[in-house]
């Protein structure tokens, strides 16, 4: 087993030195010599881990998903639903050093979906998966009282993804015009509209998760 949990290991620090090659130099420079040059390893040694290129970038395209939408969910449960939705959101937007990096993988992984039937098929799973927790979190929020119940949940989640898709894009694009305050501004006012509420959103707690200054925030590191 601890052969098996190393294995994986590696592979998913492989996975991470693409990003981060990504995110410097743009998905065409990610060659194999620049992704063993980062990953501290040679060229051949990466053949170990996985059987070609398109395999490996395949897996980074995964796990970029997967982490994001894990840190995402690990918020459900610990607060009423509206603030649970917002920190859920808060996770997958480019608001720090860490999440800048993933969001750069995933709009160069996204351009490389239209052309390749398994990055598509990837990507049509990931989104499907991320608009059926943002229906979940609505629906506890419908129970609880914190999301109007007259709302149809699913067709929420559809707007509240695509509205986090072109703002993730847009912020990567032109991150001088979208920092992370006009951000969290902008998701604000879309979950204004999910509230019939006069409070606003809970400005401590769960739903002021891993929020850039003037936010309060709480600084939590990313699990594996």
């Amino acid at each position: 087993m601890a052969r098996v949990a190393d294995h994986e290991l590696k592979r998913e620090e492989v996975a991470e030195a693409v990003q981060r090659v990504i995110a410097r130099h743009g998905i065409d420079a990610a060659t194999i010599r620049e992704i063993a040059r980062e990953a501290g390893c040679s060229a051949g040694a990466l053949a170990h881990y996985f059987r070609s290129k398109d395999d490996l970038l395949l897996y980074a395209f995964r796990l970029t998903s997967e982490r994001a939408m894990a840190r995402a969910g690990r918020w459900v449960g610990r607060g009423p639903g509206l603030a649970t939705l917002r920190a859920a959101v808060l996770e997958t937007l480019p608001l720090d050093d860490e999440r800048r990096v993933e969001v750069q993988t995933w709009c160069s992984f996204l351009g490389k979906a239209i052309s390749r039937p398994a990055m598509a098929a990837v990507q049509r799973e990931q989104e499907a998966a991320w608009r059926a927790l943002l229906c979940a979190i609505i629906e506890a929020g419908q129970r609880d009282g914190t999301i109007r119940r007259d709302l149809e949940a699913s067709e929420e989640a559809e707007a509240l993804s695509a509205v986090i898709d072109g703002l993730t894009i847009q912020a990567i694009v032109e991150p001088d015009r979208l920092p992370p305050e006009r951000q969290c501004a902008y998701i604000d006012r879309y979950l204004a509209g999910l509230t019939q509420a006069s409070t606003l959103l809970p400005s401590e707690g769960v739903g002021a998760a891993r929020m850039p200054a003037p936010f309060p925030a709480r600084s939590r590191r990313r699990g594996g």
